[in-house]
């Protein structure tokens, strides 16, 4: 009975497919063999990625700056104006060694958490 009941595990076993996973959180997605047929993909065909132009894929720099979490690094590029992109949360901005002779009304109206501005006056 023991190697009857030893002998069906270990087939089942030599029977199943080795697990593959292709993208992260593979194991939510219902698998082949579940039974249940997807409808929507066989009647409509697969979806096509939404594209989404006008969503920036991460953090946005100032064109030439560094940015390397809440630090702002744009100096030395010759700037005659202050960014108008710096991201929102910057809390250090560095333009020091540019061409920046006026600072503008809105220049940092959004940076509500900037504690330091690094600015070498010519």
């Amino acid at each position: 009975m023991k190697s009857t009941i030893l002998l069906l595990l270990l087939a089942t076993v030599a029977c199943a497919k080795p697990f593959r996973q292709t993208g992260f959180l593979d194991f939510m997605l219902e698998d082949e063999g579940s039974g249940k047929e997807d409808t929507e993909v066989k009647v409509f065909g697969p979806r096509p990625p939404i594209e989404r132009p006008d969503v920036p894929e991460g953090p946005v720099c100032p064109f030439g700056c560094q940015c390397h979490l809440r630090v702002i690094q744009c100096s030395d590029l010759g700037l005659k104006n202050v960014p108008a992109d710096i991201p929102s949360d910057a809390s250090l901005l560095d333009l020091q060694n540019n061409k920046i002779t006026e600072i503008r009304e809105f220049d940092f109206k959004n940076l509500h958490i900037l504690h330091n501005l690094m600015e070498k006056c010519h």
